[in-house]
């Protein structure tokens, strides 16, 4: 249990909630006192809640600043300060979390071009913000529609991945499966940053998690995202591929007349090395 200002959170929540309900009344049902007890029983029962801090836009809400279901909330675009902002999780079943509360700590942060990411050290990678172009892994269709017993929404974490890295580029998203060493990348996939494919439609460039072709077979060691392109070392030899713009030959690509497939991409390695960075 985390530890505040006030004492063990838990327990400054249990106050909070006595405290609340003790002073609401008739008049106060639909002001701030009782959507402050709604949201302390929500997090009691149903949150994992992560204290972050960030500054920098927040165009695409990837600070979490803006609540649209409470009015009395901050609304902010930018913040040109360090600030303080909550990341709501769902809680899990006791059966599935156990005595695994370290195990659901952060691990590492992410920033994109307009989202942001917080990967655990269970492998739950949860990403927001931005999304236009599945970048975060969520169809726009799934959103969950808000109520108001959850003046909080949830963020949920990437479905079906325990994910052991990740790399956010300007509106794409890579990962790498915990299990399998595999790239999963999704997001806007214009200049082939990731599935590597040249000249996609502009109908086709939103893509859900996908491994792209030529990286079917390889484990993954190291992954990273430029604006847009994409590169990674392989484990087994620790060469570098990139895929994605060489508008400037940051990806080093093949010239046109030397690529015969739809995809294109660049392997590479020092002679009797390996890479171990990028």
């Amino acid at each position: 249990v985390s530890i505040g200002p006030s004492g063990p959170n838990d327990v400054y929540l249990n106050n909070l909630d006595q405290f609340l309900n003790k002073t609401a009344t008739e008049n106060t049902t639909k002001d701030d006192t009782q959507t402050l007890a709604a949201m302390v029983r929500s997090f009691q029962n149903d949150s994992r809640l992560y204290f972050l801090s960030g500054g920098g836009s927040n165009q695409h809400n990837q600070l979490l600043l803006n609540r649209p279901n409470i009015d009395s909330l901050i609304q902010a675009d930018d913040a040109h300060t360090r600030t303080n902002f909550v990341l709501p999780t769902r809680r899990t079943s006791k059966e599935e979390d156990g005595n695994s509360s370290n195990n659901n700590g952060p691990k590492v942060i992410y920033a994109g071009g307009g989202h942001s990411g917080m990967l655990t050290k269970n492998g739950k990678l949860y990403l927001w913000g931005w999304n236009e172009n599945l970048q975060c892994a969520v169809q726009k269709h799934n959103v969950a529609a808000r109520d108001d017993d959850q003046p909080l929404p949830f963020i949920e974490q990437l479905k079906s991945i325990t994910v052991e890295k990740a790399a956010l580029g300007f509106s794409h998203t890579l990962v790498v499966e915990k299990q399998t060493g595999k790239l999963f990348a999704f997001g806007n996939d214009v200049r082939g940053q990731v599935t590597g494919r040249q000249k996609v439609p502009s109908s086709d460039i939103s893509v859900p998690p996908v491994t792209p072709e030529f990286l079917q077979h390889e484990k993954v060691e190291i992954v990273a995202a430029g604006l847009f392109h994409s590169a990674i070392v392989t484990q087994k030899d620790g060469e570098l591929i990139t895929f994605g713009c060489d508008r400037f030959g940051q990806s080093n690509l093949p010239k046109e007349e030397e690529s015969t497939t739809t995809t294109t991409y660049r392997r590479w390695k020092p002679n009797d090395a390996r890479i171990v960075g990028v």
